[in-house]
């Protein structure tokens, strides 16, 4: 078994090494299959092939296939991989080739999540299912009909996410080795050996192609490389975390994973909060934010690579933790991301989620001061239909303005009077004032309508607000009353009109 692991460790390095600088010059004069150091094409910029994924996945492919070859000659070879190997290849082959295009000529982005979704749809069907979650502390969840769209949804998710950190030199390569080393951890404890000959030869290509990838970069893995590294990663973390009872853990594959999908979480909330669209790339993934704010390439990956083994480390864990150790580990685990949330996303000056932040602070700080006066005002309603006269009812308003948070409430003709009664001028001298138009009860000449004229302190201090939600309580008591009864109460008051005679409109 181990001797199996080896040789496919060796092949792999061996031939993705190989391979790698006859790419470079093969390359050397093909513009098309280059991209800037940046991901921008400037003529100024040293250009670098983007084509490392033919390396990654030819020494990939050739490493498995030497390790069937030895089960031949009497080798033991795991034969769980056996079984899956003739599906998963043609399977990681179809995004292979989905990215090499794609890296030459472009793939519209639809064209790539179905030709993604079959790969994925082919290890399905070649068996790699997520039937059961399993969380700490012992909770399963089964997810029946809904195993088939989880499991394409998680390898299509991860392999568009570790496409997505592929910006800077060497990140996609030193997180894709610390996720294996978590692979093989997983699978050893858990007796998965089937995944350990494809964690092997993914091991071996990957540090291969890492030492041509580091920065300055003479290659980049591209999306034929990113992509597909990205497919057989989501496969491997579902197969080494699977129990013996099926239930997959679900907190190795996603802390394992669990630099590419926070980045990929972030940028999806970002443009959604900007209104932009969720696959329009904007250049500010973390690790770009990190070079923004002075960080060198090599030291932006040193400091993913740390946050990614730590959250790796605790992966790991799990498969040797009891479940009530397992719950620690994933409150762990949540503290650490909440802190990320909380700390680092204002200091990597991702301006979108401090504004969402303040907005939902504003609403919580609101909220209950919302509720009470909806629950004031709902309460005012029933008073107000026990009133026996439009004086009561005038009354009644004036004593509830300081409950409803407002300065003055009171009924009165356009034309009343516009400042506050002695009694409320001076508490707010300069109180801003609403009128909601109740009624037109007589025909007068110029129009003289029956407000509601509500005095807040400021402009924001509620007064449409509170106008707005009873004014339709106050119109409908008014009209149930006689006209004369109103129009004696609320007699009309401009200067110089001329009164006509009461009638209702």
């Amino acid at each position: 078994m181990l001797l199996v692991n080896l040789v496919a460790i060796a092949v792999a390095f061996a031939t993705t090494s190989a391979l790698v600088p006859l790419i470079v010059r093969y390359t050397h004069f093909k513009p098309l299959m280059h991209r800037s150091e940046d991901g921008v094409r400037r003529p100024d910029s040293p250009l670098v092939p983007r084509l490392g994924g033919v390396a990654v996945f030819g020494g990939t492919v050739l490493a498995v296939a030497v390790a069937l070859l030895l089960r031949d000659t009497g080798v033991r070879v795991p034969i769980g991989w056996i079984g899956l190997a003739p599906y998963m290849i043609p399977a990681a082959t179809i995004v292979f080739v989905l990215g090499l295009v794609d890296d030459v000529r472009g793939v519209p982005p639809l064209a790539k999540l179905i030709a993604q979704s079959l790969a994925a749809g082919a290890a399905w069907a070649a068996g790699v299912h997520i039937d059961i979650l399993a969380f700490p502390p012992g909770t399963a969840i089964a997810l029946g009909s809904f195993s088939f769209p989880v499991t394409v949804l998680w390898i299509v998710g991860v392999s568009n996410a570790l496409n997505l950190v592929d910006g800077l030199d060497g990140l996609a390569g030193t997180v894709t080795l610390i996720a294996l080393l978590c692979v093989a951890g997983a699978a050893l404890v858990l007796s998965n050996n089937g995944v350990l000959l494809l964690a092997s030869a993914m091991f071996g290509a990957t540090a291969a192609f890492l030492r041509s990838n580091w920065h300055p970069a003479r290659i980049f893995l591209g999306d034929s490389g990113a992509l597909v590294v990205g497919f057989m990663l989501s496969v491997a973390t579902i197969e080494a975390s699977r129990r013996p009872d099926d239930a997959v853990l679900t907190l190795v594959p996603v802390l394992a994973l669990a630099y590419p999908l926070l980045d990929t979480l972030i940028s999806i909330l970002r443009r959604f909060l900007r209104r932009e669209p969720l696959a329009r790339a904007d250049g500010r993934h973390i690790h770009q934010q990190l070079v923004a704010l002075g960080y060198s390439q090599p030291q932006a990956v040193r400091f993913i690579a740390a946050f990614a083994a730590i959250l790796g480390a605790l992966a790991l864990a799990v498969t040797f933790a009891t479940p009530a150790v397992s719950l620690l580990i994933a409150i762990t685990a949540l503290l650490v991301l909440l802190a990320v949330f909380a700390w680092g996303l204002r200091w990597l000056r991702y301006d979108e989620f401090s504004e969402a932040g303040a907005a939902m602070l504003l609403v919580a700080r609101t909220g209950r001061d919302r509720l009470r006066l909806n629950i004031l005002v709902r309460d005012l309603e029933r008073r107000l239909a026990d009133m026996t006269s439009v004086r009561a009812l005038d009354a009644l308003l004036a004593e509830s303005a300081d409950g409803l948070g407002v300065v003055h409430l009171r009924l009165c003709r356009e034309s009343a009077r516009r400042r506050l009664p002695e009694g409320a001028s001076h508490r707010a001298p300069d109180a801003y004032k609403v009128d909601v138009p109740l009624a037109d009860l007589d025909p007068s000449d110029p129009p003289d309508p029956v407000v509601l004229r509500v005095w807040a302190r400021s402009a924001d201090g509620g007064a449409e607000r509170v106008a707005r939600m009873l004014a339709p309580a106050v119109r409908d008591k008014l009209r149930a009353w006689p006209l004369e009864q109103v129009i004696d109460f609320l007699p009309h008051t401009r200067t110089g009109a001329a009164r006509a005679p009461a009638s209702r409109e």
